[in-house]
C-alpha cells in the first residue's frame, strides 16, 4: 500500500485516551496543528494526496509521521477500505 492512497479521517478511536497535556504536546509539534486545522476545514476527512497539496511544505514522511502519532494518540482514526482497487486507508 502506498501512502498516497490513504484517506484520513478525524474522529475518536478506540486507542488509548491522552491526557491534555500530551494534547498540548503534540499539537505544539511542527505541522501537527496544521494539519488538524486542514482536516477540520475539510470536514475531517481527506485523502494523504489532499492533505500534502493543502499544506505547503509539509513532506510526506513527515505527514506519515504526524499522522501515525495523532493516531496513536486516538485523535485520528485510520480506515482501511475492502475494495478491488488500488490499496487505500483512512485516518
Amino acid at each position: 500500500m502506498g501512502v498516497d492512497a490513504r484517506l484520513v479521517e478525524l474522529g475518536q478511536s478506540d486507542a488509548a485516551r491522552v491526557t491534555s497535556l500530551e494534547v498540548d504536546w503534540l499539537l505544539g509539534r511542527r505541522w501537527t496543528a496544521r494539519i488538524v486545522m486542514v482536516m477540520l476545514e475539510h470536514d475531517g476527512t481527506m485523502r494523504f494526496t489532499e492533505l500534502i497539496d493543502a499544506v505547503p511544505g509539509l513532506s510526506k514522511r513527515l505527514l506519515t509521521e504526524r499522522l501515525t502519532e495523532l493516531e496513536t494518540a486516538g485523535l485520528v482514526d485510520r480506515h482501511v477500505p475492502q475494495s478491488d482497487q488500488s490499496p487505500s486507508a483512512t485516518h
